[in-house]
């Protein structure tokens, strides 16, 4: 395992915990006996040739490790992160969350928990200070354990809504149009980020304005009353497909009909140019024995 650059910043693997600003975020990786943390400011590459972090055997596979929210995308399909014990392919990091991959082990610090992780000096005189004014002493917020009842998110930080917001905003032309075209060229060209892609799209955009929502409330009812659809399209394909082979039917009896009825013909206008015969001197005699079988029987 080897730790490049991260971002725009050259890091050494063994980068002390004191060179870390105050606001950012860290990443422990741990492997092979190294230990190594690098600053978490907005997107980490953990993979092959050209990533931040290099990782033996990873098949073509990358994960990226987003700081703003706090999120793990696989990019591959080859190899599966186990995020706290855990199988994912996407999800949310929270502060101490434990990523396996690759044989490595690692640690994710977001910017808004390492403020807190840096700075117990500020806990400390807070307790002080309510020691002082008689107050009873309060654990510092890093002792404490985070309920995960108040964690909140709003919804644009969710990498799903994003992604639909941004195809949304995109369809509409309300998106960043030099941000759509070009990432229309990088799918034609076979590249592809969703939340990369949902990120630029959003810039500047007006979530709450009333097209948006409307067009959203529009989709949100097409997707509800999908599965009734397809079963009124079901059910009307199969009245067509009925009538559809009712007439196939039809058709092929009097196409039927037609040939043996010409067929027919032909041997009747056969038999009395070549052999003087005639179906009505046959049906004619045929009549006479039957009328002296009625008259006898009389």
């Amino acid at each position: 395992m080897t730790l490049r650059s991260a971002g725009k910043q050259q890091v050494h693997p063994w980068t002390a915990l004191g060179m870390l600003g105050a606001m950012e975020g860290s990443i422990d990786i741990k492997g092979g006996g190294s230990l190594g943390r690098i600053p978490w400011i907005d997107r980490v590459r953990v993979g092959g040739e050209g990533c931040e972090v290099l990782a033996k055997d990873a098949e073509g596979d990358e994960l990226h490790l987003w700081a703003d929210p706090a999120r793990l995308v696989l990019a591959g399909s080859r190899t599966t992160p186990l995020v706290n014990g855990r199988a994912v392919v996407e999800c949310v990091l929270e502060d101490g969350d434990t990523i396996q991959w690759q044989g490595m082990l690692i640690v994710v610090h977001p910017p808004e928990a390492e403020q807190a992780l840096e700075t117990p000096a500020v806990a400390e005189a807070q307790v002080e200070t309510s020691k002082r004014q008689g107050d009873a002493p309060k654990a510092p917020a890093s002792a404490r354990a985070p309920d995960p009842s108040l964690r909140q998110l709003k919804l644009q930080d969710l990498p799903v809504a994003r992604r639909i917001l941004a195809g949304i905003a995109a369809e509409m032309g309300s998106g960043d149009r030099a941000a759509i075209k070009r990432w229309q060229a990088a799918v034609l060209r076979g590249e592809w980020d969703a939340d990369a892609c949902a990120r630029d799209v959003l810039v500047g955009v007006d979530l709450e304005s009333k097209a948006l929502c409307e067009r959203s409330g529009r989709i949100q009812r097409d997707l509800l009353m999908a599965s009734f659809q397809r079963g009124v399209r079901g059910a009307s394909r199969k009245v067509r497909g009925a009538a559809r082979g009712g007439s196939a039917f039809l058709v092929a009896n009097l196409v039927a009909v037609l040939v043996y009825s010409l067929l027919i013909g032909t041997l009747l206008v056969l038999g009395r140019a070549r052999w003087q015969w005639s179906l009505d001197g046959t049906i004619d005699d045929l009549l006479k024995k039957i009328s002296g079988l009625l008259g006898g029987a009389g």
